[in-house]
This record gives C-alpha cells, sequence and structure tokens, in this order.
C-alpha cells in the first residue's frame, strides 16, 4: 500500500508540472501569435499607405504664376519710361533696351485712386515740394510732373513695400507712382523732361 501511494503521489506530482508549466506555454505562444497579427497588419497598412499617399513632389504647393513685369517698346529711341499696375514695377528704357527694373506703388483702386493708364511725357521736375488735393498734403523731396496732380515723387512715409501686389490696392497712392527713396534721385537725373511714359494694366 505504502508503495502504490508513493507511485500515486509521483504520478500526481508529474501531472501537476506539467499542467503548471502548460499555461505559461499556452500564454507564450498566443502572446508570440498576437505579436505576428500586429506585425503583418502594420506592414500591409503601410504598404498600402505607401501605395495611396502621394510623393513628395505631388505634394509640394504650386506658387502662384508671377505677374509679367513691364517691357520696353521695341525700336524706340532714346529715353522712355514703362508702368506696369499689375506687377508694380517700371522699366527704365534706352533705346528699347532695359537698364532698369524698379518696384513701385501705384494708385489705390480700392478706394478709387487708380492710377490712369495711357502714355504721357514728363512735363516738368521739381524738388521739396508740397503736393495737396481732396483729403492729403504731403511734402516730397523729387517730383516728376507727369498731368494733373499725376507724377513721380518719393513717398518716406510708406510703411509696406514698394512692388507689393495687394496691398496697394487699399494702401496706395492717391493715383501717383511712387518711387523708392533710394530710386527716386536717379530717375529725376536721368529722365528729362520730354521722356515718354508709358502707363500699362
Amino acid at each position: 500500500m505504502i508503495s502504490v501511494a508513493k507511485k500515486r503521489s509521483r504520478g500526481l506530482t508529474s501531472r501537476s508540472l506539467v499542467q503548471g508549466y502548460a499555461w505559461p506555454a499556452v500564454a507564450a505562444v498566443a502572446v508570440l501569435a498576437v505579436t505576428i497579427a500586429m506585425v503583418v497588419g502594420l506592414t500591409m497598412h503601410s504598404s498600402a499607405s505607401a501605395d495611396s499617399a502621394p510623393t513628395t513632389a505631388s505634394a509640394r504647393p504650386v506658387a502662384a504664376p508671377a505677374i509679367p513685369r513691364p517691357t520696353c517698346p521695341d525700336k524706340s529711341a532714346g529715353k522712355a519710361i514703362v508702368v506696369g499696375l499689375a506687377s508694380q514695377h517700371m522699366v527704365l528704357c534706352q533705346d528699347g533696351r532695359q537698364i532698369s527694373d524698379v518696384a513701385v506703388t501705384t494708385g489705390s483702386v480700392d478706394r478709387g485712386a487708380g492710377t490712369p493708364l495711357g502714355s504721357w511725357r514728363i512735363e516738368s521736375h521739381d524738388v521739396d515740394r508740397t503736393l495737396s488735393g481732396p483729403g492729403y498734403t504731403v511734402f516730397v523731396h523729387y517730383w516728376l510732373h507727369l498731368f494733373g496732380d499725376i507724377g513721380f515723387h518719393d513717398s518716406p512715409w510708406q510703411k509696406f513695400p514698394y512692388g507689393d501686389t495687394t496691398k496697394y490696392r487699399t494702401q496706395g497712392s492717391e493715383g501717383c507712382i511712387h518711387v523708392p527713396g533710394d530710386q527716386i534721385k536717379r530717375l529725376y537725373d536721368w529722365a528729362g523732361d520730354g521722356t515718354p511714359v508709358t502707363i500699362t494694366a
């Protein structure tokens, strides 16, 4: 009886040991299976995302088309000035060849003070002059008169950059062409009375 009991006791102990180790083994296999499934799923998802995502080149924002600058008149003799309202630039021309491109500010179209289109000639030059009109009085160092109260002059009070193609619409001039301070004297000295000026859209 004692030997049989010992045998049974040994058998139960071995079975208990097997049962004790079986659960961790099953759990480890389950964890491994879940991990493999997750890795495979992530790999497939990444592959699908890569296939459907746009490339870096196509995801780049498309730049707005540049506004064309004014150009010099072909086969013209002598000096000429062309102002482009859309680009807010003017070019100085000599014998049909551009010699300078200058950012400017023109009339505030949204306030009804747009610079008029057309062709004129510089009528006169003046320095250290006070310009006045409805709602404004300003002092300028250089003034090149075109017609009426329209002309080229400096504008040291201007707060936004010359050549800005948006802000001029609400914060631009009363119709004149504002020229940067470091360029107005050059224009004043270069463009004599009678120099043709064309203002284009």
